[in-house]
């Protein structure tokens, strides 16, 4: 019986992580396929004002009371940081290829390894170098850095890689506390007034056409965020992280079909090492994670 509950809950896992691979792949796409007309600051507004209405059912069954947190500091530094990540990603979106800006992003989660054992000062095992190594040569591989120019976009997508790992840092402080739902209602209610600053020096008015698209854009990424957070909770981290890869390929396909990009050979061996350095410490940790939990029990 409980090994079935296990195999239930890791299929469950599995099918909501790529879910939400393709729905962050499809609302990404979104924002390069506006961009001509609508910039992407005002693609970070929308994109967090039709996320409230996914957090709305529990705004609406439990009011502001579920909000309650000792820790509101932490909140807003977290949402700073995703405001800084979030305008700089989705920027770059518009100006490099699709694949290229996923494959830099897969560096996050191994930087905020680094993040984890300099200030947390958790001990670092050899997974943990190994990891960081493939990460720092995969990402290398990509830029190519006194190869090729360093573009716009490639330096935003650096800069937003740096405040998504420390977006993910803040996440796991978080974590031992608060609920994913709280986290999550925190960071959507505040990057809607932190995102009107921007978005209002480049704001134009929409068409219909284009509120179509934004509107999907913003619900899917709300729902996309969702089903990343379930599959996480609900299979093991080993089982679904490799998953994760999924949106370098939906990314490259979709930058094929829809605008005619081709990933070369040094963004895909790149990319590779990048991701399996995030999955070499992901993995370590997870095992760390069941191995810690069996212990308390």
């Amino acid at each position: 019986m409980c090994f079935g509950v296990v195999i239930s809950g890791n299929l469950r896992g599995i099918i909501w992580m790529v879910l939400s691979t393709i729905g962050f792949s499809i609302s990404h796409s979104i924002i390069r396929y506006l961009s001509p007309e609508i910039h992407s600051f005002q693609s970070v507004f929308f994109r967090a004002f039709f996320s409230l209405f996914v957090i709305s059912p529990w705004l609406i069954r439990y009011g502001f009371s579920y909000l309650a947190t000792k820790r509101l500091p932490l909140h807003i530094f977290r949402t700073c940081c995703a405001v800084l990540s979030m305008t700089s990603f989705y920027y770059a979106l518009t100006i490099i290829p699709l694949a290229k800006a996923t494959a830099i992003g897969f560096m996050a989660p191994i930087l905020c390894s680094l993040l984890v054992i300099i200030f947390l000062k958790e001990s670092s095992r050899a997974a943990h170098w190994v990891g960081m190594g493939l990460g720092l040569i995969g990402t290398l591989v990509i830029v190519r850095p006194g190869m090729i120019d360093m573009d716009l976009g490639t330096w935003l997508m650096l800069f937003s890689t740096a405040f998504f790992a420390f977006n993910l840092f803040t996440l796991k402080l978080l974590s031992k506390t608060e609920s994913t739902v709280v986290i999550t209602s925190y960071t959507t209610i505040m990057l809607v007034p932190l995102s009107i600053p921007l978005a209002s020096t480049v704001w134009v008015w929409p068409d219909l056409h284009q509120w179509f698209w934004i509107t999907l854009m913003g619900l899917t990424t709300g729902v996309s965020l969702l089903l990343f957070t379930q599959g996480v909770k609900e299979a093991l981290i080993t089982i679904v992280m490799p998953l994760d890869f999924l949106r370098m390929v939906w990314m490259s396909v979709i930058g094929y079909l829809v605008f005619s990009e081709s990933p070369d050979i040094f963004t895909w061996v790149g990319s590779i090492m990048v991701f399996f350095g995030a999955l070499v410490i992901g993995t370590f940790e997870g095992f760390a994670t069941q191995k810690r939990n069996k212990a308390r029990t």
